[in-house]
């Protein structure tokens, strides 16, 4: 019995040292989802739509697209002293190189905890690090607009868009959601590696009675990916 017992452990523990570990994928290359690569660009195609209130009480909805063209171009010192990027935003109706106009500068940093998007003052983080599907982060942490938790949602996300080729890997950050019986909120940004934001989506519709309220509350965006030199 003694030895059926020892003969019992010692094939438990060639089983456990032979015994293959499943090792957890790695998470997308970090500095990858956000490159910043000076003469880089990106071109969106942009629908913008608000909603006014006529005379007659009824809504008037207002739409408008564009082309968005985000470019890289040169460094700047902050006042924290940090090197961050100039991002150089042109707006035009057509799409050809002499109808984009020049129309504000954005700056953007990235270090070993987030990536940041600087909307003239607005500082705000859009992707933190580690990615990983527990990462949480307060999106607004270093602006005046109000707490807004920001999460991965999705890690390996395929994306298709109209005329470029399939975007793999890519992770949706979500930085807003809820829907009551008079506000409805959805916002959230996609990244592909190697060339960033691919789509952001923010729509908000605030009702009252079963009606939409004025362009100060209700309101659709969306930028989608067109063309880039990535």
């Amino acid at each position: 019995m003694k030895y059926l017992l020892l003969l019992l452990l010692t094939c438990l523990l060639l089983f456990a040292c032979n015994r293959t570990l499943e090792i957890p994928p790695r998470p997308p290359i970090t500095e990858n989802l956000y490159p910043i690569v000076n003469q880089k660009y990106r071109i969106y195609e942009v629908f913008d739509t608000t909603y006014n209130l006529s005379l007659s009480g009824g809504i008037d909805t207002i739409s408008r697209k564009y082309y968005k063209k985000e470019v890289t171009n040169g460094e700047d010192d902050d006042i924290l002293g940090r090197k961050i990027s100039r991002l150089e935003i042109y707006e035009a109706d057509t799409l050809t190189d002499s109808a984009f106009t020049f129309t504000k500068l954005w700056t953007q940093f990235r270090d070993a905890s987030y990536a940041e998007r600087i909307e003239g003052n607005v500082r705000i983080l859009v992707l933190g690090f580690p990615i990983h599907k527990d990462t949480k982060w307060n999106g607004n942490e270093f602006n005046h607009t109000g707490l807004e938790t920001f999460q991965y949602e999705n890690l390996d996300t395929t994306v298709i868009l109209p005329n470029l080729p399939t975007f793999n890997k890519c992770v949706l950050v979500r930085q807003r959601l809820s829907k009551s019986a008079i506000n409805e909120i959805d916002t959230y940004e996609i990244y592909a590696p190697g060339i960033g934001k691919i789509v952001r989506y923010d729509r908000q519709i605030k009702t009252k009675n079963g009606l939409i309220l004025n362009d100060a509350e209700s309101y659709g965006y969306s930028e989608t990916l067109i063309q880039h030199n990535y």
